[in-house]
């Protein structure tokens, strides 16, 4: 049960904050040893604590989208040896495991091709409230099974809290984050041989908002950019003096003229800014079109897609 908050004045100084707590884990901690069906299994334990448990071991926030950096602290009996991920500072035999890195660990959902043996690669960025299957649904329609699908998951199935015209420090750290993923996942994507040039970002709604403003960002020479209703993220005026350029890479937006979540004149505003970066920018605009996709999208970004050719012998 939670307890009383706790309170007080600090002042302009700085202050070290300790923390007294005391938690008392339900589960967490598991011990395995030889059985009946299995006489000669080795004796060890193991620790699985689900995020919303992590409260019964140390204090915290006990929400998957929510990270804080932690350290674990184990001493096992000589002849016995202790595995954890993190960053080792002690022995083998009694380890301190320092997680000091904040990155929120996306799960990431696969279809099509194995990377190492794909023509290319297509990231897929669900809208909120949605989830990677999601997105994979799409993957039928495009009628390319030589390319990699891959889609990460958002914690909580949303990439930020709020709309994506807000100030970009109520989105934060979900924006930051979200393009961190990307980042992740093409940098794995490079290790398999498939480099921007064969990598297409596609999102839809808050995922095509993410998706088009990492494509700004990080402007290079991408296979594609699809945005499926969506815009740079940003409130109206927010500087779009994006460095470098997109050397021709294609990009498809699409959207209603009436979305409520995404204005017709920031679809414009992307439309603009990518052309200035030096893409090659289809825009279609669908009218009195619900939240949605529409047959019209999926063949642009069929067509899109089949500029991802073979590699040549």
């Amino acid at each position: 049960m939670p307890g009383p908050a706790l309170g007080t004045r600090i002042t302009a100084r700085s202050h070290s904050p300790v923390i007294g707590y005391r938690a008392r884990p339900e589960r967490g901690l598991y011990f395995i040893g030889p059985d009946e069906h299995y006489p000669h299994k080795h004796v060890h334990a193991w620790t699985q604590n689900q995020d919303i448990d992590a409260h019964a071991w140390f204090p915290c926030y006990t929400l998957p989208g929510d990270k804080a950096t932690s350290e674990m602290l184990a001493t096992v009996p000589a002849g016995m040896f202790a595995l954890s991920n993190g960053r080792i500072k002690y022995g083998r035999h009694r380890i301190g495991m320092a997680m000091s890195d904040r990155r929120v660990p996306y799960r990431v959902e696969t279809a099509g091709a194995a990377p190492n043996d794909a023509v290319g690669a297509v990231l897929m960025l669900h809208g909120r409230g949605a989830s990677a299957p999601d997105i994979l649904s799409l993957v039928s329609a495009f009628g390319r099974d030589d390319l990699a699908y891959l889609a990460p998951a958002a914690p909580s199935g949303q990439w930020y809290p709020y709309r994506f015209t807000e100030p970009l420090v109520r989105n934060e750290p979900g924006i930051t984050l979200g393009l961190q993923a990307i980042d992740d996942i093409r940098a794995a994507l490079l290790r398999e041989g498939l480099g921007a040039e064969r990598t297409v970002l596609l999102g839809f709604s808050q995922g095509a908002c993410l998706a088009l403003e990492y494509a700004a960002r990080n402007a290079q020479r991408f296979g594609g950019v699809v945005g499926l209703s969506g815009g740079l993220i940003g409130p109206d005026g927010t500087p779009r003096d994006y460095p470098g350029s997109l050397e021709s890479t294609p990009i498809f937006l699409g959207c209603s003229d009436v979305d409520f979540h995404i204005p017709l004149y920031r679809v414009q505003e992307a439309s603009r800014v990518f052309e200035a970066l030096g893409a090659r920018v289809t825009t279609r605009i669908y009218p009195g079109m619900p939240h949605t996709i529409n047959d019209d999208e999926i063949e642009h970004v069929r067509e899109l897609l089949a500029e991802l050719k073979p590699h040549q012998a």
